[in-house]
């Protein structure tokens, strides 16, 4: 399965056509995502390699049922690494991609507050500020120049929208649940 805003190098492309020649059984493999953000490959920043499992047997494993950042069910397989790269061109829009972010948001808030979940202002802050620095100085993306600065300050206020959400959700602030 490949996204609309994927791309796979040549690299990868031969990396396919092995497996599909001689495929392991119930094995899942693995892909290294490359990540464009603003035109800039983002080495760091916590954003490559961003393996991802896109190559499976379809019958014999199936995605969660998060509605966002669904995953493979893979517990117990054995996960082999493809060479080459995935190109993801995620962010070449920036007001479509806030939006996208924005949607994620209220979805994450949602799926946390209908299994009980809560958080305090000190949780939103909190987290914000985590993800801030997790993105500039853990992750490296001090080091990805001014997309990776941009990047860190993306993250926190995905994280603050996300964590807002859920507040405003569990205080009965929000109509998302309703709808």
């Amino acid at each position: 399965m490949i996204d609309t805003d994927e791309r796979v190098t040549p690299e990868l492309r031969q990396a396919i056509l092995k497996v599909l020649d001689a495929p392991q059984r119930g094995a899942i493999y693995s892909i290294a995502r490359r990540n464009y953000f603003l035109g800039r490959f983002m080495r760091h920043s916590g954003w490559y390699p961003d393996r991802v499992l896109r190559l499976y047997e379809r019958a014999r494993y199936r995605y969660n049922d998060n509605l966002v950042h669904e995953s493979l069910d893979s517990l117990g397989a054995e996960v082999i690494p493809l060479t080459g790269d995935l190109l993801h061109l995620t962010c070449r829009d920036f007001a479509g991609f806030q939006q996208k972010q924005l949607a994620y948001a209220a979805v994450w808030a949602l799926e946390r507050h209908q299994k009980g979940k809560k958080t305090s202002m000190a949780g939103i802050f909190s987290h914000t500020l985590g993800a801030f620095l997790k993105t500039l100085l853990l992750r490296g993306g001090v080091l990805d120049g001014k997309q990776g600065w941009l990047l860190a300050v993306v993250n926190a206020q995905y994280t603050f929208t996300k964590y807002t959400e859920l507040w405003a959700l569990s205080h009965g602030y929000s109509e998302k649940e309703s709808s």
